[in-house]
């Protein structure tokens, strides 16, 4: 067994032409998504990946949101590995709009007539965990209409084929786009990877991309089979337990390829079913009344990311409490029997 980076030890000067473009490259390429290259923005044309490691504050790198040492590493690696020096990244696109809940960031890298698109899945930051709520209320998001112009403008040019990747909510954006896309570019795409990501809301025919999407799940997966409407996944080992098997890093995989299971851990889909099935129980007007009640509670005490919480939780949740004693009657209720929903089904035997 071994991970990501002894996958690229191992594999490191095989081309991609000497052994094609495997599940675990994907992988790789949808962690990079989480790196921050505003550094690199209107200064650097088009970087290799040997370059980017150079190009970067690899201290800032590290202090980054998620995974940061770890992605330090991976830079790397990836700068000395034949394999990857040369795959250029030609294109950067974000936005935040904070009226609206977008986090959108995308990532375009480029090796010969191949294009690789990445979406980002959520950060830590409040914004984007208001966006993944949202989620529960609205068929599509901006982020992944964003993501169906994001994919005809990159696949505008001729001769060019794609590869569309996302973890996460990335993973939700990838397989929207590729479907909503317009046909001349669907026609372009090569294969759709979803790594961990939620379906779509609303229950849609994969049809016209079934036989290129890829999509991979953990043996404790919550975010990924949380609208659970489809039945095209396989199931990867990770080396953690249930919420952390949510990080790509503890993937398991075996020569060039994942180690897969044959069944999800039965008692983390009943604690993960009985959690989804809580808030899906929740009419429209409650999952909204929830989401924004809860969102003006952490904006009163000025918390715009999840660190905040966590770092200090004690005093943090006194807080919240307190808030939550001078929110208006309706919205208190909403929120408590959302919480109370969630913690009594998971307690059921």
């Amino acid at each position: 067994m071994s991970d990501i980076f002894r996958y690229i030890q191992k594999y490191q000067n095989r081309s991609l032409n000497e052994l094609p473009f495997t599940h675990v490259d994907a992988l790789i390429l949808a962690q990079l998504s989480y790196i921050e290259y505003k550094e690199l923005r209107d200064v650097y044309k088009k970087p290799k990946l040997k370059q980017i490691a150079h190009l970067l504050d690899l201290q800032e790198v590290e202090a980054g949101y998620l995974s940061g040492k770890d992605n330090r590493r991976l830079l790397l690696a990836l700068a000395h590995a034949k394999r990857y020096q040369n795959i250029q990244l030609i294109n950067e696109t974000k936005i935040i709009k904070e009226e609206t809940c977008e986090q959108f960031h995308a990532l375009t890298f480029s090796y010969k007539q191949m294009y690789y698109i990445v979406f980002e899945g959520t950060d830590t930051s409040i914004l984007g965990w208001k966006e993944d709520l949202h989620m529960l209320l609205y068929p599509a998001v901006p982020a992944q209409q964003d993501g169906v112009l994001y994919l005809e403008q990159m696949l505008k040019y001729p001769f060019k084929k794609a590869i569309v990747i996302g973890h996460s909510k990335g993973g939700s954006i990838a397989t929207y786009a590729s479907l909503h896309a317009n046909k001349k570019v669907q026609r372009k795409i090569q294969a759709i990877y979803n790594f961990d990501g939620p379906a779509l809301q609303s229950i849609e025919s994969l049809e016209p991309i079934q036989n290129r999407y890829y999509k991979f799940v953990t043996q404790a997966t919550f975010f990924g089979l949380f609208f659970e409407n489809e039945e095209n996944y396989r199931i990867v080992k990770s080396n953690e337990r249930w919420l952390l098997q949510h990080n790509l890093y503890t993937w398991m995989i075996e020569d060039a390829d994942f180690i897969y299971l044959d069944q999800l851990d039965n008692r983390f889909y009943q604690i993960n079913r009985k959690a989804r099935d809580a808030l899906l129980s929740l009419t429209h007007q409650e999952r909204e009344t929830f989401i924004i009640s809860l969102s003006e509670i952490l904006e009163d005490n000025q918390i715009t990311d999840v660190a905040q919480l966590t770092d200090s939780w004690p005093q943090t949740s006194i807080m919240l409490l307190r808030s939550l004693t001078k929110v208006e009657k309706e919205k208190r209720d909403a929120i408590m029997k959302t919480v109370g929903l969630v913690v009594s089904e998971m307690l059921r035997r």
